[in-house]
This record gives C-alpha cells, sequence and structure tokens, in this order.
C-alpha cells in the first residue's frame, strides 16, 4: 500500500474504528478480570478516585488488590489508615504495585508515573514511614497519571509475619496548595489598607460563635491587644454572631481574618491552613511584634519554623488531661511542650500551678509571665437579698458552656431534689452550646437530656445574651453555680472564669474547695460546697462574700490591671527612627527567618518578597515592596539578586547574601547575572565560598564580607550523656547525595566488625518522598539511595540498627538521644547540624570537608572510616570529667564563634542599622 493509500478517509475511519474497539476490549477485560478477582479473591472496587474503601485486612504473604476505575490525569495521593506502629515505622513492610490500562509499560513510564520498577516489571511503591493523628497512622505514596485511566489497580503486600487491619484505603487527587493563601491576604490587604500597622497577630483554635471560658479569653487577649495598639484575630470559623467580639475593648482596633476572606465561607479553618495564614500575613505586614497563640497544637504547628522567633507568645492549658487514673500528660503533649517552651519569648500561664507543672515537664528553663481570667473594668454589682422562706423563690444562675462534666448534671439533680423538700428555686442556664464530649468520651444523647430536664423544671435558658448581659443577669440570681464534680477539681490546673469574674462583683459563688479556689477565694469562704447536704444547708443563706474578697480580686484580674502588668512585663513595643524599613527576598528564609523576626521585634519594619528559585513570583508585589523598602536583602544570590541587581532604585541599597549552591553548576547561570555594581555588599558564609565566587564570577573583593551563619544557643541546650552501652550516631539530612550518607553506614558497620553495640540516627526527609528527587536529572541520585538502602536490608545485623525520623522542629529534643554527631559530607559551607549537635553536647565525628578545621577546630576532623571508629573509641574511653570538659569546651566554641547575638550585630553593622 502506497503512502497516499494509506491516508485515505476510508482507511483513517477503520483505523480509528479499530482503535475503539481495542479499547473497548481492554476495557472490557479489565471489568471481567475486575469482577471475577472480586468474586473468587476479595479484591476490592471502587467506583471512581475519590473514593474512600472500607476496612478490609492484610495477610502475611498475600495480596489485597484494589481496583479504580476512571481516575482522570493528574497528581494523586495512595493512601492507607492503621493502628499498627511497627507497619508505619518500618519503610518497607508495606508495598504497592500498580497496574495501570495504558502507558505503565514503556521506558520513561517510572519517570511519568513517579514510581519504581520492581525486579518483575510492575511500577511500585513502599509507603513508607507512616504519620500519626488521633492514635492511627496514615501511609501513602504519591503518584502521577500522565494519562486518562478507564480502570488501575493496586496490590498491597504486608511483611511476612504482620496481620493489620486497614481503617481506610482511598486514592485521591493531590490538593494543589487547597486555598491561594499569597492572593487572598493580597486581597485583603487591598481591603485593610491600615492594617499594615498592625502589631499583633492573634489565633487560637476557638469557635468565636460559642460563648465559654476560651472564647472570654480570646475576647481579653484581643481586649489587651487593642488597647496597646492594632490586632489581626484569626478565626477559626466566619463571624456569625456579635456574641464575643462585642465584649472587646477598643474594637476599633481589631481586624478579623474569616475563612470567608479565603473564599471558604461556612468552612472551618484548620490549624495548618491557619498558621499558613498568620505566616503569609507576618511576610506581608511589616509591623508585626508579637504573635500570641493559644493551645498546644497551635503553638507546635506555628513553632513548626522559626519565622516566629522571640516574638510568640504562647499560652498554654491543654498540655494535661484528666484521666480516671488521675493526672497525666500523654507523650506526644510532652514533645510539643519541649519544643513551644524552648522557641516561644514568653509563656502565659493561667495559675501558679500550670505554671509550676510546665517547668517540672519542660527540659529546660523558659520564660513565663501570669495571665489569669480577666474580667471587665466595670463590672456589675450584686444587689444581695436577704434570703427566707417568705422572699419568694431561690433564683440560681448557670452561665458557659454545658458540658457532661463540668456540675450541670448535679445542678439539675440537686434542684429537684430541693423542690421536692420544699425549697422553690428558679434556675436560669446561660448557654448557647452544650457538649456530648468530655475527657475524650462521646456521651450520646447527652444534649436531648438536658434539654428536656431544663423544660422539666421549667429553666430558664438565655441563648443569646453577650458576656455583658450574661453577667448582668448573674448579678441579680441569689446564687450563681460555679461548682463542678471533685473528678475534675480535684485534678485540674485551672481557674474557672467564670469563678472569678462572679466573685470580683460580689455574688454568691457555690463553688467546691480545691486548693486553687481556696487560693483565689480564702479558705474561709462561706460558700464552698462538696455535695448536696452542703448546698441544702445553704438554702436560703443569710450572709454575702467579703467585699474584700470581690476588692482584690478585682485588682488582680481586671482587665486594666492585667493590660499594666503585661504592657511592663511582655508586650514592650520599640519604634525606630531613620533606616527601618527592610524587604528579605528570596525563595528560602529558613536561615535567616530568626534574624527578620529579630529586627521586627527590635522595631525595624520588615516584609518577605517571596521568589521561586529561578524566578519571580509576583512581579508587581516584587516592584511595590522594592520601592516601599530603605535596604532590599537578597536571601541566597540566585533569581532574586539578579532582578534586584539589574533593577535598582535610587537610594535603595541593596545586600546579597550568599551561601553554598550560588557556586554550584545548576546556580551558576543566575549568579553570574548578578551585576555587582548595584550591589552594596555581598554577604557570605565562608571564606572559601567566597574565594570560589570571586574567582567565577570576578566579583571585586573590597564589595564582599564574610559573615558566618549564626547559631541559635538558647534553643540547644547542653545534655549531659552517659556514653556508656550502645553507641548511638547521628545524621542531620541526608539529602543531597554530597551528604555521604554511605560513609555514615561504613562507619556503623566498621563498629559493629569491632564488636561494638551501635546504632545510626537519621533524621530529616527520605529522598523518594521529596518532589524534586523524583524528576529525570535526579534519577542517578535517586539510585545511589536506592542502593543503600538494599545494602542495608541484605545485612540481618544492620537492618535492625538503621533508624529514620522524620523531619519535624523537634531536632533539639532528638539530639538528646544522640552520643556522636556525624558530618561525613563531601563539602559545606557550614554545616547546621554539627554545630547544632554540638551545643546539645553531642560528640563531632566530621570528615575532613574544605574549611572544617579553620570553622571549628582540627581536633573533631578524622580522615577515614577507621579512625573516625578510633576517635569514637578513644573518646569514650575518657573518664567522665574529661569528656565533661571536652564537649563543655566544643560548645564554647560554637557558641564564642556563632551565637546569633554576635553575628546579629556584624549583620547589623553591614546593613547600616
Amino acid at each position: 500500500m502506497s503512502r497516499s493509500d494509506s491516508k485515505h478517509p476510508l482507511i483513517l475511519n477503520a483505523r480509528r474504528s479499530l482503535n475503539g474497539i481495542k479499547k473497548r476490549l481492554i476495557r472490557e477485560c479489565w471489568y471481567i478480570k475486575a469482577m471475577i478477582e472480586k468474586r473468587v479473591s476479595n479484591a476490592l472496587i471502587a467506583r471512581h478516585s475519590g473514593t474512600t474503601i472500607p476496612s478490609c485486612v492484610l495477610w502475611p504473604n498475600k495480596q489485597k488488590r484494589i481496583y479504580f476505575k476512571n481516575v482522570p490525569r493528574g497528581e494523586f495521593i495512595f493512601e492507607i489508615q492503621h493502628r499498627d506502629s511497627y507497619v508505619a515505622e518500618e519503610r518497607k513492610s508495606v508495598v504497592a504495585r500498580f497496574g495501570f490500562v495504558t502507558g505503565s509499560r514503556h521506558r520513561k513510564a517510572t519517570t511519568e508515573f513517579g514510581l519504581q520498577r520492581g525486579s518483575d516489571g510492575r511500577l511500585f511503591a513502599y509507603m513508607g514511614s507512616g504519620k500519626e493523628r488521633d492514635s492511627r497512622f496514615l501511609q501513602s505514596a504519591r503518584i502521577s497519571i500522565p494519562k486518562f485511566q478507564n480502570w488501575m489497580y493496586v496490590d498491597l503486600e504486608l511483611a511476612p509475619d504482620r496481620v493489620v487491619n486497614l481503617e481506610k484505603v482511598r486514592l485521591f487527587r493531590k490538593p494543589e496548595n487547597e486555598l491561594n493563601i499569597q492572593s487572598a491576604i493580597g486581597r485583603w490587604i487591598e481591603r485593610h489598607p491600615s492594617a499594615t500597622a498592625a502589631t499583633f497577630l492573634i489565633y487560637a483554635d476557638i469557635d468565636i460563635n460559642v460563648v465559654d471560658g476560651s472564647s472570654i479569653w480570646l475576647s481579653s487577649i484581643a481586649s489587651i491587644g487593642c488597647n496597646l495598639g492594632q490586632c489581626i484575630l484569626v478565626t477559626k470559623k466566619d463571624v456569625a454572631s456579635d456574641i464575643i467580639l462585642s465584649n472587646i475593648d477598643r474594637r476599633d482596633n481589631l481586624f478579623l481574618f474569616n475563612p470567608e476572606d479565603m473564599n471558604i465561607a461556612g468552612e472551618t479553618l484548620s490549624i495548618k491552613q491557619a498558621s499558613e495564614v498568620l505566616r503569609v500575613l507576618d511576610d506581608r505586614l511589616p509591623n508585626i511584634r508579637f504573635l500570641v497563640v493559644r493551645g498546644t497544637d497551635a503553638a507546635a504547628e506555628l513553632l513548626g519554623t522559626r519565622q516566629f522567633r522571640g516574638r510568640s507568645v504562647v499560652y498554654l492549658t491543654d498540655f494535661y488531661k484528666l484521666m480516671p487514673e488521675g493526672f497525666t500528660v500523654p507523650p506526644e503533649r510532652k514533645v510539643q511542650v519541649d519544643l513551644i517552651t524552648s522557641q516561644a519569648a514568653i509563656i502565659l500561664t493561667q495559675t501558679s500551678a500550670i505554671a509550676c507543672k510546665l517547668k517540672e515537664i519542660a527540659p529546660f528553663p523558659f520564660k513565663e509571665a501570669r495571665l489569669p481570667p480577666i474580667i471587665p473594668d466595670a463590672l456589675p454589682q450584686v444587689a444581695h437579698r436577704w434570703l427566707n422562706e417568705s422572699r419568694g423563690a431561690i433564683k440560681i444562675g448557670y452561665a458557659g458552656k454545658i458540658n457532661p462534666e463540668w456540675g450541670i448534671v448535679e445542678l439539675l439533680d440537686w434542684t429537684e431534689r430541693a423542690r421536692k423538700e420544699g425549697y422553690e428555686i428558679e434556675l436560669h442556664i446561660v448557654a448557647n452550646k452544650i457538649s456530648e464530649n468530655a475527657g475524650g468520651k462521646g456521651y450520646l444523647g447527652f444534649r436531648n437530656n438536658i434539654l428536656s430536664r431544663m423544660r422539666g423544671l421549667e429553666a430558664q435558658h438565655h441563648q443569646t445574651l453577650n458576656r455583658e448581659q450574661s453577667m448582668q443577669l448573674m448579678s441579680d440570681m441569689d446564687y450563681v453555680w460555679c461548682w463542678r464534680p471533685p473528678s475534675l477539681e480535684e485534678r485540674t490546673l485551672e481557674l474557672s472564669t467564670k469563678l472569678v469574674e462572679m466573685a470580683a462583683s460580689g455574688a454568691r459563688c457555690l463553688c467546691y474547695p480545691n486548693e486553687i479556689n481556696k487560693f483565689t477565694l480564702g479558705v474561709d469562704y462561706p460558700f464552698f460546697i462538696r455535695g448536696y447536704d452542703n448546698f441544702r444547708h445553704l438554702l436560703p443563706a443569710t450572709t454575702s462574700p467579703s467585699e474584700t474578697t470581690g476588692a482584690r480580686i478585682r485588682q488582680e484580674h481586671s482587665l486594666s490591671a492585667v493590660k499594666d502588668r503585661l504592657g511592663h512585663e511582655v508586650f514592650q513595643i520599640e519604634r525606630r527612627e531613620g533606616i527601618r524599613r527592610i524587604c528579605f527576598s528570596g525563595h528560602d528564609m529558613k536561615f535567616v527567618h530568626p534574624y527578620m523576626s529579630y529586627l521586627k521585634s527590635s522595631g525595624y519594619e520588615v516584609v518577605r518578597d517571596n521568589w521561586g528559585w529561578g524566578e519571580v513570583s509576583d512581579l508587581a508585589r516584587t516592584k511595590l515592596q522594592q520601592e516601599w523598602a530603605d535596604i532590599v536583602f537578597c536571601e541566597w544570590g540566585l533569581a532574586n539578586a539578579v532582578w534586584h541587581s539589574q533593577n535598582p532604585l535610587a537610594g535603595k541599597k541593596i545586600f546579597v547574601r550568599v551561601h553554598l549552591q550560588e557556586i554550584g553548576d545548576r546556580a551558576k547561570k543566575l549568579a553570574s547575572q548578578i551585576d555587582v555594581a548595584n550591589v552594596e555588599r555581598v554577604i557570605f558564609v565562608s571564606e572559601r565560598v567566597r574565594d570560589e565566587a570571586v574567582g567565577l564570577y570576578g566579583w571585586p573583593v573590597e564589595k564582599t564580607v564574610v559573615i558566618p551563619n549564626f547559631t541559635l544557643t538558647d534553643e540547644y541546650r547542653f545534655t549531659k550523656k552517659p556514653f556508656g552501652g550502645e553507641i548511638r550516631l547521628g545524621i542531620v539530612g541526608v539529602i543531597p547525595q554530597r551528604k555521604r550518607l554511605d560513609r555514615a553506614i561504613d562507619l556503623l558497620a566498621e563498629l559493629l566488625r569491632r564488636g561494638h553495640d551501635a546504632s545510626l540516627h537519621i533524621k530529616g526527609p527520605r529522598p523518594e518522598t521529596i518532589e524534586f528527587m523524583r524528576g529525570p536529572s535526579r534519577r542517578a541520585e535517586l539510585d545511589y539511595y536506592y542502593e543503600l538502602y538494599r545494602r542495608i536490608d541484605a545485612d540481618s545485623t544492620m537492618v535492625k540498627r538503621v533508624h529514620f525520623y522524620p523531619w519535624g522542629n523537634d531536632v533539639a529534643a532528638w539530639y538528646k538521644n544522640i552520643d556522636h554527631i556525624l558530618s561525613p559530607s563531601e563539602f559545606e559551607s557550614f554545616h547546621y547540624a554539627l554545630a547544632d549537635g554540638v551545643l546539645a553536647g553531642c560528640h563531632p565525628v566530621v570528615w575532613p570537608w574544605a574549611e572544617a578545621k579553620s570553622l571549628y577546630t582540627s581536633r573533631w576532623v578524622i580522615e577515614d572510616t577507621a579512625s573516625a571508629a578510633s576517635q569514637i573509641e578513644a573518646f569514650r574511653l575518657l573518664p567522665e570529667s574529661e569528656r565533661e570538659v571536652e564537649l563543655q569546651a566544643n560548645r564554647s566554641l560554637v557558641e564564642s564563634r556563632y551565637g546569633s547575638e554576635h553575628i546579629f550585630s556584624q549583620l547589623n553593622e553591614v546593613l547600616g542599622l
């Protein structure tokens, strides 16, 4: 057949028809295959991606197949959920093998699908280490779907000695940064231009529409902030009612950022989403001096980076649990408390009991200030009536959230019982929320039962009163119910807000006599009750609380008193004159965030100009921030520095800080375009990098200065280690390949060969989980890591002694369990992990990369694997006192050369601040 014949319309139509028939046959074959396997081997079928497969069981040495229909092109995540911690911790315990209708057999399939190819020819992925959420583990694998798939399947294989119940299995589209936070905040600032003067960011994972102690706290801290400056309150939910906001003093100084501002009206901002909002607000608003945050989870998330270092003020009450067996601090909370207390500027504590408990569990001392329950300056005063049997009904009021374990059941029970004994009692209950959960347990039907009982007792239920109106109503009561059961009161560390505000008003507060309440009200307070008999004995009362008690509480808890004290102790606001506006430009601020935060806390106005590695993110915003700034500080000499140096504005000073990658092959094309004539000074973190850059790019030496990286000596506290028994080697960060993980594995093997009990602990992301490591140019590098994994797995002794830990801002706590910190890299410009480990009391073992001896000391540097093992042996044989002297001397060396206070002063001097 000639070429012209092959293009004949009839032939083309026939080919299209045959292709269509072929595709339909393939689809039908897959359908038949899925139906047969569903019947024969219990395969599962999801009608489309996004469907959650219900629970199923993974058996050892058996595959579980899950089919998915109609999977579109795009980036996907395959995820399993279970409760087996062993499976979650072992990277290779679950293998997922994938089959696709089309596209998986050709040579480039591994790149297109982002998967490995196994010896059987199929694409596969290890499910990876799991992340924990509410006692459940989530393990996942990322997949790229290059073409629409009518059908695909996943075969799950389990380690041979396990049986695991999978609670959920799902394939879902990878979120594309679900919320465009940058754009949303840009629009918000355009609507609220005066918010650029805001001093405070405030956040708590609290519903602003529900009246309870936590929302009253939120209005109180907002009132303090608004009296000291402008505040931005990021709310968990959209404001549906003014019931809490109406209590805020100087509300004209308050700006709100709601889910509605993110174009997700009616939804809830998660802690993670809210944290991203707060970070971007801080990037864009130059005057943020303080972040005030309530809650352990929220604070740990926000302090996951050092963006707010020295400016975060954290209020903690939820770090402990009251269990039937007693007071407990869960292990995960202990880890969070360690992180928060090491990084927050100030910890706000409600009571001395909370402060003592935090000091007991925190690894190191921290700064603390007291923030007790706050009451308005203008309190309604109680007009006491002389109660007796002939004066009508006895009024008892309660105001606050209703919870199964907060005493509402006893109030209703005792009221009903007293009425049967002849007492006329009138109940007033102010509550707009009834919770069916308490102490981690659910009480199904509690809400309906309480509402039914309140109707039966003809209680007046007030649901729309704000704090002021609620207090006004309570001031007309004969008694205010503040009683909670002894199971709570004998173990809590907190003071009830409603007890404080009503006792300050002079009300008769029925409450339990625990130690905190006795300290607040006095041991002789006449309205302490333990049970019904005490309650019955007080009906009717013929006494009133001492006026001095109310006066003392007002003096200690009033908004004015607390605001004045915290304004002096915590919220001191500096202002600068002259050069004060600094724009930090770059793609990655992790090495400069503490300095940026220090400048903001010192009164300078600071914003971030966000860039990609090799391109601009928002040129219009870049130009606006450039025009606004006195100084442009380019963190990294990449695309950001190229643009700013080639587009200078008169009177604007440009500084460029160069690390290491700028002299690498990939970045040379960018760094070579920097117009150094328009740069005030190029700041290098090491002499070697400066020498190479000057040689590569011809930059004048007189335009350069070397200021090394800084260390956070107060964050990495010295921990004394026994150095006995197991030798625990540690390495932080093994990407890219020049970090030489193979050398660390060689050292472990050598120590094991010499008969030592040794282990290797690796902190940081695994290369196969990093998006950029899946690119075609990284394939050989990724194979390097897979080869190391195979080496570990093939050694029955070593496989049990290599441990991986996910990345997180808990490195300081991780160092406590590491004896020897390794730096096996081919080259470094500083190596933060080494310096931080030494500060934390680890013994350094450093391979001979350039400048290691001059940046630190030749005493730390070894020549090869054998000398590294020998150095470790020799150090561990030293008397304990000599080891301690050496480790303290190592810490002093790092602190004196690279402590943040010292380096920040050098940066200030170069910038002219």
